[in-house]
């Protein structure tokens, strides 16, 4: 068993989750939330082949099965269908179709708000003639079939969910729409943000408030809505989401760094281009990383010697939640080919076969990005 060093790629850094806040758990019910989602995709008929490919190959329910170890066999349903159609919505559309187009993403986020506010009135549908008129014909059958699909999803979430739990989630969504627009705006005008304004705004693109309040709809209960918004617990989720978004931008760095020209690429590109080494601002990021967390500890070990026992509950789950990305990225390969493009001098990678040159993570993203399955020697 081996893993070949490579002089030409950084080394991948240690990521500090080895507190007992991080637990590593999966549910049971992964099989049918995952078999439950395809059948529903397969319903609207809105994803691509490709895509539908590319979500199989990375087991993207797999990651969510590893956020929500405690959801109901419905609540892990509803959460898997939601945060795999979102993955397809922001790839397809804030990353694709309306990636320099401001004007038009804004009117695709106010139709996708506008669905979470009522989705079985009928008033979304005249918006959402709007704006798929400003697409091509094809673009625009998707767009219709996924907002379909949304509409559908919400029904059903808000059906299941107390009110009070369900508008709070679909407050925490406007956070990753507001990021959306963040991101485009610095497409269109071909500006990068410099390290500061990055680290604050990529908390509002990696959904963790989100995340956060869908994980109370699944697990099946009610928090008070006062104890969820006090100061301590808005300070530890946005810590929540530094901790996700620098693990996130070193496990995608490899995918990004081969995109020059996008202006939102990573913090690891960004600090290059700050002056830095790439083993540097790897590193860097591992810092800002680690130092999140141990905050985090610090603040969540406080809040936790007066909590109720809903929201010690809820701070155990944002606790998997981040573990469990760390877990499906780093440990399972999840959906970058972390391992292909980083020496593990600090044993974090699982040992491949002998004589295996390349894992099997690359598939995913050779899928998604039309490449050949074959992945040849390194």
């Amino acid at each position: 068993m081996t893993n070949t060093a490579s002089a030409h790629l950084p080394d991948f850094p240690l990521l500090d989750y080895g507190h007992a806040l991080f637990p590593s758990e999966i549910s049971p019910h992964e099989v049918h939330a995952n078999r439950a989602t395809f059948l529903w995709y397969d319903e609207f008929g809105f994803m691509p082949e490709n895509y539908y490919k590319f979500l199989d190959a990375c087991r993207l329910t797999r990651l969510i099965a590893r956020m929500y170890p405690f959801a109901t066999r419905e609540g892990l349903t509803l959460g898997t269908q939601f945060l795999t159609w979102l993955a397809f919505q922001e790839d397809h559309f804030p990353d694709g179709c309306f990636a320099r187009s401001p004007s038009g993403l804004a009117g695709m986020n106010v139709w996708f708000n506008e669905i979470m506010e009522d989705p079985a009135g009928n008033d979304h549908h005249v918006l959402g003639k709007e704006v798929c008129s400003r697409l091509p014909e094809k673009e625009a059958e998707c767009a219709r079939r996924t907002m379909l699909a949304l509409a559908d999803l919400m029904r059903r979430m808000a059906a299941y969910s107390a009110p009070s739990e369900y508008m709070r989630f679909v407050r925490a969504v406007d956070v990753v729409l507001m990021g959306t627009l963040w991101e485009t705006g610095h497409r269109t005008d071909r500006i990068t943000p410099r390290p500061v304004e990055y680290v604050f705004g990529r908390r509002y693109t990696v959904g963790v408030p989100l995340a956060i309040t869908l994980s109370i709809i699944a697990d099946g209960y009610q928090l008070d809505n006062n104890e969820f918004c006090q100061l301590d617990m808005r300070k530890l989720i946005a810590l929540a989401g530094n901790i996700w978004g620098m693990c996130d931008d070193i496990t995608s760095y490899p995918k990004e760094k081969n995109f020059t020209t996008n202006e939102l690429i990573c913090y690891p590109m960004i600090m290059q281009r700050a002056g830095m080494t790439e083993q540097q601002a790897v590193d860097e990021t591992a810092r800002l990383h680690n130092e999140s967390i141990a905050r985090y500890v610090a603040l969540a070990k406080d809040i936790q010697t007066h909590a109720s026992v809903e929201l010690d509950r809820l701070i155990m789950t944002i606790g998997s939640i981040l573990r469990g990305f760390y877990d499906y990225s780093v440990i399972e390969g999840g959906r970058y080919p972390v391992r292909d493009f980083y020496n593990d001098p600090n044993g974090v990678f699982p040992l491949l076969p002998e004589g295996e040159a390349l894992s099997a993570t690359t598939m995913p993203y050779r899928i998604l990005n039309g490449l050949p399955a074959s992945t040849g020697a390194r």
